[in-house]
């Protein structure tokens, strides 16, 4: 899918704010991409075109430490690839989030053999050299929306060769799987 900006590299849309510079009562931030960081995001995230990338991002202390929330919306119009047919599919995307950050934490012996469920909290997002990354943050967010497998409506596998001609067609249907399930596949004939 998406990975994060690689450190090697400057990422695609950056906007980062000082943590320390964030104002007690909070600072509302907004955001949009130009062509150049929209078309080089497309290409990391494997989009076929990303029209539009934008949000709005509150950031405010929370009580009690040196901890930030950051709550907002992330707006996108993109165009994925049907994995059945190749065609490019339209996507609008209009997401709310909230996600908190805090400082980077030694983790003790305890916590790293810890063992975690799906009901625990998520631990804040480490904030990094003393910022965060609006612009990183949008992207994740959309990263996170995308369907990892987009398909056409009404279109599945048993239509996907619909178009092929009748002899490659009984040729495909026929071919011997192959990888790691291949021998599981044979078992079931």
């Amino acid at each position: 899918m998406s990975e994060p900006a690689d450190i090697d590299r400057p990422p695609e849309f950056s906007v980062p704010v000082e943590a320390d510079d964030v104002p007690s009562g909070g600072k509302t931030y907004r955001l949009e991409a130009d062509e150049a960081a929209r078309a080089a995001l497309a290409e990391r995230l494997d989009l076929v075109a990303l029209d539009r990338l934008a949000g709005e991002v509150a950031l405010r202390p929370l009580a009690g430490g040196p901890m930030l929330i950051a709550m907002g919306r992330v707006e996108a119009e993109l165009a994925q690839r049907c994995v059945v047919t190749l065609e490019p599919l339209p996507v609008s995307i209009k997401e709310r989030f909230s996600v908190e950050y805090g400082p980077p934490e030694q983790e003790s012996v305890e916590e790293t053999e810890r063992e975690f469920t799906l009901d625990d909290p998520d631990p804040p997002e480490e904030i990094v050299n003393g910022r965060i990354d609006l612009g990183e943050l949008l992207v994740q967010r959309l990263a996170v929306l995308l369907d990892p497998h987009p398909r056409k409506a009404g279109v599945d596998m048993s239509t996907a060769l619909d178009d092929v001609p009748a002899g490659r067609r009984a040729a495909i249907e026929e071919e011997e799987p192959a990888g790691p399930f291949a021998a599981l596949s044979k078992l079931k004939k």
